[in-house]
């Protein structure tokens, strides 16, 4: 895993929030990492009804655990987690688990660990969290970043008549790894061209396709392309945004409609539209600066998620401050400098009153009001 700054020793024993994920009926998803003797180990955890367990501003899991335990579920991780999210109920193959075609799906999660792997877990109505199956290859360094290819997608549609479950994972090794989960697992292709770890990775619609992206240390986001040439399946990638110096390695990707939002470490933070012509356009940049002048973060980005319609950004920094931005012009609607006193590492909206919650490394959530 990635260093973990000024960390206390005695704070290393106790879980810290590394990935959060929201679904639809407002169940949150939370995977957590900590230190036991030399190595690191994880925790997933799924908060049913999040919108009433979290009613206070400020809560820990362990708290949670207690005064929710009804609706709070979790499990070991085989090594520590970095992240974690759903697979919607509509995704393909959301059922292939379910023990009778006519009994709905359980719901399933994406989790990524340090151990190079992506898990899938499978959540039974009786709250039991139970690992279904894992990625086929692992990757050579930690995952940074895992998500569910839509249906539509080339590697998709093409890889099983049985409309299978796709998934794309990022990883430290520099590499970009699509592999098929469901109904059985395959690896479907290695995509390479960062020069540094991978450390985020989004879908987006482009001409009414879906495209992928992905951000690296680097500092440059890649937008790849699929082609058929010789009866083959080929992934091309074109740069659509580089940071270089100052603005350093990129740090989150989220994207909605044709605009993806880019979070680099120097604070710097741009939105980029047209990204399917040659000539990308900056909708709206806001740096570190900006930031600081509205008494927001001026440190490294190190999430983002966007709200419901995507009419709201939410980011998180590694000085532990939170901010929400207009996401059609960048303008900051809400701030808190003191959300968390180590890094920012999730972020997720309450789908009911859109209050967004916060996680971090000191093992808090945080609830924010819209």
């Amino acid at each position: 895993m990635a260093a973990h700054g000024s960390i206390s020793a005695a704070t290393l024993w106790t879980a810290h929030i590394d990935g959060m994920a929201m679904n639809e009926r407002g169940d949150l998803a939370v995977v957590t990492s900590h230190l036991t003797s030399n190595h690191w180990k994880g925790e997933l955890r799924v908060i049913r009804s999040a919108e009433q367990c979290l009613s206070a501003d400020k809560t820990t899991l362990a708290s949670l655990d207690q005064t929710h335990a009804e609706n709070v579920c979790g499990a070991s991780t085989p090594s520590g987690s970095t992240g974690v999210c759903w697979v919607a109920a509509s995704s393909p193959s959301s059922s292939a688990t379910s023990s009778s075609s006519s009994s709905p799906a359980a719901p399933m999660l994406l989790v990524s660990s340090d151990g190079g792997s992506v898990d899938l877990y499978n959540l039974l109505d009786t709250g039991e969290l139970t690992l279904t199956t894992r990625s086929p290859s692992s990757h050579d360094d930690l995952v940074s970043c895992a998500l569910v290819l839509p249906p539509d997608m080339p590697s998709s549609s093409t890889a099983s008549p049985e409309s299978p479950l796709c998934i794309l994972s990022g990883s430290h090794d520099c590499t970009i790894r699509l592999a098929q989960l469901l109904p059985t697992t395959k690896s479907l292709a290695t995509l390479r061209g960062h020069q540094a770890p991978v450390t985020c990775a989004a879908t987006m619609t482009l001409g009414g396709c879906v495209a992928l992206l992905s951000g690296s240390r680097d500092g440059a986001v890649f937008l790849w392309s699929e082609e058929r040439k010789q009866q083959a399946q080929e992934w091309r990638w074109r740069c659509v945004a580089k940071g270089g110096t100052p603005a350093g390695g990129v740090r989150a990707l989220c994207a909605f409609g044709d605009v993806a939002f880019v979070g680099f470490e120097s604070g710097l933070l741009v939105a980029i539209g047209t990204l399917d012509n040659t000539d990308n356009t900056a909708v709206w940049t806001s740096t570190a600066a900006t930031a600081a002048a509205n008494g927001a973060a001026s440190m490294a980005v190190s999430c983002m998620a966007l709200g419901p319609g995507g009419t709201r950004l939410a980011v998180g920094a590694e000085d532990g401050s939170v901010r929400v931005l207009d996401a059609a012009t960048g303008t900051l609607l809400s701030s808190c400098p003191t959300a968390h006193t180590d890094y920012v590492k999730a972020l997720a909206f309450l789908p009911d009153s859109g209050d967004l919650v916060s996680g971090g490394w000191d093992g808090v959530l945080r609830r924010h009001s819209a």
